[in-house]
């Protein structure tokens, strides 16, 4: 078993839902998390020494799962070889800043791991392991925060409060605002008094927090007649205070799930995120290829359908039911937030194949007028209808289902085996695949014999396939091929 192939299943241990040992994973670490929280209250109420000791060599196994765990992530969080290679191949063609550039790139992005919230957590979750810190017990509380990498609807529940924050803290600012006013007054009129509880302004915010929260201790109680009118005020509004919240909570819960299911969940603060429009066998395939070489953990996929939802199986999917030939809905999906648009011929009950590709070549002229910069590939299934929305959007990548099986067909047929050669490159080896700017490589290449023999240098290791220049592609040009600077090298980036 390889080491990228080790890794790829590390990664997907780790991250990936849908992979068959994660729930397993899952469940053995909230397994974990829970016990080793059990056994700081079991170190916390023991009163024999001897009787906890016996369970020490328990919270040590639980703490190296966790300190393996972590390193496991720290691991696959980035991949630090395509990191390197990326900028010292691309970059400065001197080897001290090839190298700097390389070791900068690779500590930047496990830098970025490491500070996001749930990282922290996971850090702050194995700290005891060193000696100073293991008398801070709260560390070892906080490996409770760990279930929420591990729990769906745990996810699920801080994703609603997430979206609903600003409603929840103009609550937050009343129950503020009622505490505040009436620890004042309650304070004013109640100080002094011979036989009151309030000798000062922090009596009278304790009180005030405990009467808001329907708690009522009854260690102060307001002895003026005023003062039991103010703590009539704060009980009347400790209902709307527990009440608001809640139903927030509950209603944004319910709505979420609702829309979720009938495909009507607002998408408007996604951001670079890829949209389909449409669904069909290409788009299952394109799926499938996605959660292969994760690139679903880079991107959410969003798609524009009329199916019914059930006929789309593929938890990966963000389901926006509508016509995507609409604005309306094209921006209910956030298209200029959009990374890319991918549009597939999506064929329904009743409609031509003509009709399909009118559909794709409204879509794209409404992608394209949206926003113009976007990179849009689009499946079409008649060539006539592929030159005419050529000339209409120029920067625009267009796929013949039609022709490109064809083409593949007769060529496996006169020169056997093409077929794996085309499979190999397209499926296996799509992430070895790379276009690169000409001006991004530091070098003076006159002609294509130039580049091809910088490519072929052990430091570079690439394989030249093709130049693009002003959208046409040049396959294996001849070897005195003029170059310019607006050239692109299609290539592919082989092991080193």
């Amino acid at each position: 078993m390889t080491y990228t192939l080790i890794k790829s299943k590390v990664n997907r241990l780790m991250n990936d839902r849908l992979y068959t040992g994660k729930r397993y994973f899952d469940l053995f670490m909230m397994v974990l998390i829970v016990l080793s929280v059990g056994l700081l209250l079991i170190e916390l109420e023991s009163e024999q020494p001897d009787f906890w000791k016996r369970l020490v060599f328990l919270e040590d196994a639980i703490l190296f799962v966790f300190i393996l765990e972590y390193l496991m992530r720290f691991w696959v969080c980035s991949n630090a070889r395509k990191d390197f290679k990326k900028e010292y191949n691309v970059h400065h063609r001197n080897l001290a800043i090839n190298v700097l550039k390389g070791f900068y790139m690779v500590v930047r992005n496990k830098i970025s791991w490491m500070i996001k919230p749930m990282s922290i957590i996971d850090l702050l979750a194995i700290l005891p392991m060193f000696r100073v810190f293991r008398a801070f017990r709260i560390f070892r509380l906080l490996r409770l925060f760990k279930l929420v990498r591990y729990s769906h609807s745990m996810e699920n529940l801080f994703m609603v409060f997430r979206e609903n924050a600003s409603e929840l803290g103009i609550i937050l600012t009343f129950i503020g605002l009622v505490v505040i006013v009436s620890s004042t007054f309650i304070f004013i009129l109640e100080k002094g008094v011979p036989s009151g509880s309030f000798e000062s302004l922090g009596d009278a915010l304790w009180w005030s927090f405990v009467t808001i929260t329907t708690v009522g201790y009854g260690d102060k109680v307001p002895s003026t007649d005023v003062g039991r009118v103010i703590a009539v005020f704060l009980m009347l509004s400790a209902i709307v205070a527990i009440a608001l919240p809640s139903g927030v909570l509950a209603s944004a819960m319910t709505q979420k799930f609702i829309f979720i299911k009938e495909g009507r969940l607002n998408m408007k603060k996604f951001k670079n995120h890829v949209v389909i429009c449409g669904w069909n066998n290409s788009a299952e395939q394109l799926m499938k290829e996605f959660e292969k070489h994760h690139q679903v953990d880079k991107w959410d996929v969003v798609a524009i359908t009329l199916r019914p939802g059930d006929e789309i199986d593929n938890k990966r999917v963000i389901i926006k039911r509508g016509d995507f030939t609409k604005e309306g809905v094209l921006s209910d999906v956030n298209i200029v937030g959009a990374n890319s648009v991918i549009v597939v011929a999506e064929e329904l009950r009743g409609i031509s194949d003509e009709s399909v590709d009118a559909r794709s070549f409204l879509a794209c002229n409404l992608i394209h007028s949206i926003n113009p910069d976007i990179y849009v590939i689009v499946q079409l299934l008649n060539t006539e209808n592929a030159k005419l929305l050529k000339n209409t959007i120029k920067d625009i990548e267009i796929i013949i289902s039609d022709d490109i099986t064809g083409g593949l067909l007769s060529n496996s047929f006169m020169n056997r085996g093409t077929s794996k050669l085309i499979n190999t490159l397209l499926i296996q080896n799509q992430d070895n695949i790379k276009k690169i700017p000409l001006k991004k490589i530091k070098g003076s290449f006159k002609t294509y014999n130039d580049l091809f023999s910088f490519c072929r240098q052990p430091s570079c290791n690439w394989l030249p396939l093709a130049v693009e220049r002003n959208g046409e592609l040049f396959i294996n040009p001849k070897d005195d091929f003029e170059l310019t600077d607006e050239d692109n090298l299609f290539c592919i980036q082989t092991e080193i």
